[in-house]
């Protein structure tokens, strides 16, 4: 992975809909303090997301994240990318990129998002089995 620019400009994209990630969030927002971090409710833009080549269904998925050059960073990387503007969780950011717990930790997320929206039925058929 990519160690991230500190003065990179980042766009966090979440689900608004999903209490989880707005825990989250909140959390984020009290300890990341850098002004070149930017929250974006994905929420009703489709259309904006599809601008940007990326799917709604994979929005809510995993977390995305969009630098200033417009590049993607999502899933467990848009987390240490972000954790790693942070100095409480940048320690953790540093963990979970070691290989052997990179791996582990991408499938318990991968599992436990859909898990939220197949709970909320807000997960279509064609990613219940994946």
């Amino acid at each position: 992975m990519k160690h991230s620019n500190e003065n990179e400009e980042l766009w966090v994209l979440y689900d608004g809909l999903c209490p989880i990630c707005l825990r989250q969030m909140a959390q984020f927002k009290r300890v990341c303090k850098d002004p070149a971090i930017h929250w974006f409710d994905i929420t009703g833009q489709e259309d904006w997301l599809q601008q940007h080549n990326i799917q709604p269904m994979d929005a809510m998925l995993e977390l995305h994240l969009v630098n200033q050059d417009y590049q993607v960073i999502k899933g467990l990387d848009a987390f240490i990318r972000l954790w790693s503007h942070t100095t409480l969780f940048k320690p953790l950011a540093w963990l979970l990129q070691l290989p052997v717990i990179y791996p582990a930790v991408q499938r318990y997320y991968h599992g436990a998002t859909r898990r939220r929206l197949r709970k909320q039925g807000r997960l279509p058929k064609q990613h219940c089995d994946k």
